[in-house]
């Protein structure tokens, strides 16, 4: 059977990740990377569930910043390392929620492993809508890294 695995990335209210926990438990593994300014033993208690694997290696992530992305590399690299092989990588915020059936869900994202579930604007061709959402933001980090850590 087909297997999807959820990457996660968390930082605040174990109690709604423990329910998001448990409405995607179809089939599927499960990573998930704490942010390290959070403590995680609240988010370990709320899941005791094989599936479930959290990352060791934690660092302190800033929305929107170069740190989210190492998370989510983490996470990646944590799924692509295990043993099994899976038809499809998720990535999820931990504020997420599933809105459909799980059943449906799976047989969506298993149903074609090679159609992609990605929306995104070229901002080369819509430059006032770049405009507009970068002037809401207000970045934590920088957006690129000067040294290689």
């Amino acid at each position: 059977m087909k297997k999807i695995a959820f990457l996660i990335v968390a930082h605040a209210d174990p109690e709604h990740f423990g329910k998001l926990v448990r409405a995607l438990d179809c089939n599927c593994d499960m990573f998930v990377y704490i942010d390290e300014k959070s403590d995680i033993t609240p988010f370990k208690s709320v899941v005791r569930k094989n599936n479930v694997k959290f990352v060791d290696n934690r660092r302190q992530v800033a929305w929107g910043g170069i740190s989210l992305l190492d998370a989510e590399m983490e996470l990646i690299k944590s799924a692509l390392k295990h043993k099994e092989k899976y038809v499809r990588l998720v990535l999820l915020s931990g504020t997420d929620y599933p809105i459909k059936n799980m059943q449906e869900i799976y047989e969506k994202l298993t149903e074609d492993p090679k159609r992609e579930f990605i929306k995104f604007i070229d901002m080369r061709k819509s430059p006032e809508h770049y405009m507009k959402q970068i002037s809401k933001i207000r970045f934590q980090e920088p957006f690129f890294r000067t040294k290689n850590k």
